[in-house]
């Protein structure tokens, strides 16, 4: 809820002008209480502490030879009557300074009831109480009313015309008493029964009422400036600081309804620009994901349809015409349906992977035997077409991994190889221990990849357009799935390839025993 609107869901604007407001208010608020409520009490407070500092001073220091000294010092600088008291009543020593004689002269019995009073509790004693009214003679009374010059009632009935109001001010005073040990009576004149003495200070309480209205009329002024000033600022701040973050929810909107190219300008505060840089990432991500699951859904259907077709032609074929239903034939149809087996399996593969179901099996593997068995199969299937695999394998090697998976890796990097070699048909498999890993490289003789497109190799169905042909074997997936599954053994990977030809496609595994 606003101060100038209602919203039931109110905009950040609105709830930081809320916020500046309500502690503008809270602020005033807590001013006025301390300067008209507890302004008094405050006031009494430090007066009790100055009277009570004041008192055990002079305690401390009873004994001295500049007793008085102290005393004077004490009763100007505090404006506080101080007096020394025997145990009969009798002032022994009061302060020579009629700077701080405003309060009311006490008799010799008031002295005795202090010192009984602070007896009885415990040695100390402390009062505050309204000045007592000064008794009069009668013979004063009736002179008083005779002579109208010595009157002092106020009645305002008797004036006409508009008269400001008029406050009964109290004239409270104050008063403190110590009992405390006094062993040196060369300081005072009077004779004394009684080492105990009375230390006593009284002082007069200013009228506070007077500058509470006083502060009122200041307060009310200046909370009237402030809460102008406070509506001014929080209108600006508010302003300033939802400014931009509008600015990067309408163009979220943009992004949200698939406009990738938006750009997040916003500006002003440290973390406002770098929400606005990591969703110019996003949405530059976003774009290149959008263009991913294009190039997906492509390629998945033109690999769909190109194997269907084959297939459906060649039934068609074999159904129609007399002797094309040759072992030829069936055997394009069989290579067919294998391809579109292998596309389903690695796209389960890849969605397996991805949503974590499957977890590895990390045990030790010869990766040096399955290498060889895995080199020795594929020059089988590939040495009619001319394709020359060539081992360079470390012997008794042995890593810790699934073992199913690196399967996985490896058939995917050796059909890669295949696809992207060079004329020559040349593949080099080489494994070496590096260290605590075993290093593993399938290297091929094709025309390279360009640096801006080695990071992009890994994408699902991401083919460099220039060497890009139809796989003689695999999916179109298996870089992809290698990454994941290398990912999930937490191993390192790459690419290494260069303008001259040629790419070495490796990864490392951590050795088991390694010495």
């Amino acid at each position: 809820m606003g101060i100038f609107k209602y919203r039931k869901n109110p905009s950040i604007k609105w709830k930081l002008f809320n916020s500046f407001i309500i502690f503008s208010l809270a602020l005033l608020m807590l001013l006025w209480f301390f300067q008209t409520v507890f302004l008094e009490p405050f006031y009494k407070s430090v007066k009790a502490s100055s009277i009570k500092s004041s008192v055990a001073a002079i305690v401390e220091n009873i004994n001295h030879d500049n007793l008085q000294s102290l005393i004077d010092r004490l009763s100007e600088d505090n404006d506080i009557q101080i007096s020394i008291v025997g145990d009969n009543g009798q002032s022994l020593i009061m302060q020579t300074s009629t700077r701080s004689n405003q309060v009311q002269r006490l008799m010799p019995i008031d002295f005795s009831n202090y010192y009984q009073l602070a007896e009885n509790n415990g040695g100390s004693y402390l009062e505050q109480y309204d000045e007592p009214q000064i008794e009069h003679d009668s013979a004063d009374d009736e002179d008083e009313q005779d002579n109208p010059d010595t009157q002092t009632s106020f009645n305002p009935d008797q004036f006409s015309g508009h008269l400001p109001y008029f406050e009964k001010l109290p004239n409270d005073e104050m008063a403190y008493a110590i009992l405390t040990q006094m062993n040196s009576k060369e300081t005072v004149t009077a004779d004394i029964s009684s080492e105990t003495v009375l230390v006593m200070a009284r002082a007069r309480l200013s009228p506070v009422a007077s500058t509470v209205s006083t502060l009122r009329l200041q307060l009310l002024i200046v909370s009237g400036a402030m809460l102008l000033l406070s509506l001014i600022l929080a209108l600006l701040q508010s302003r300033r600081i939802a400014k931009p973050m509008e600015e990067i929810n309408q163009q979220s909107q943009k992004l949200a309804a698939g406009n990738y190219g938006v750009t997040f300008t916003a500006e002003g505060y440290r973390e406002i620009s770098q929400l606005a840089s990591t969703l110019n990432q996003t949405a530059r991500d976003l774009e290149q994901v959008e263009q991913l699951r294009r190039d997906l859904i492509a390629n998945v259907s033109h690999d769909l349809r190109t194997p269907l077709t084959m297939i459906g032609g060649y039934a068609e074929v074999m159904r129609d015409l007399p002797g094309e239903n040759n072992e030829y034939n069936l055997q394009i149809i069989i290579d067919e349906t294998k391809r579109l087996n292998s596309l389903v399996n690695d796209l389960l593969d890849m969605s397996h992977i991805q949503s974590g179901t499957q977890e590895l099996d990390i045990k030790p593997l010869d990766i040096s035997s399955m290498l060889e068995d895995m080199v020795h199969s594929y020059s089988v299937m590939t040495e009619r077409d001319g394709y020359k695999i060539t081992s360079e394998i470390q012997q008794d090697l042995t890593v810790s991994a699934d073992a199913k998976r690196i399967g996985q890796v490896l058939t995917n990097l050796l059909n890669n190889a295949i696809n992207y070699t060079g004329s020559d048909l040349n593949i080099t498999v080489q494994a070496t221990r590096s260290g605590n890993h075993v290093r593993v490289e399938i290297i091929d003789t094709g025309d390279g990849i360009p640096e801006d497109q080695i990071n992009k190799i890994w994408d699902r169905y991401y083919r460099n357009e220039k060497n890009h042909k139809r796989s003689i074997v695999g999916s179109g997936l298996g870089l992809s799935i290698v990454r994941q599954i290398l990912d999930q053994h937490q191993a390192a990977y790459g690419i290494a390839s260069g303008p001259e030809g040629g790419s070495n496609f490796w990864f490392e595994l951590p050795l088991v025993n390694f010495s």
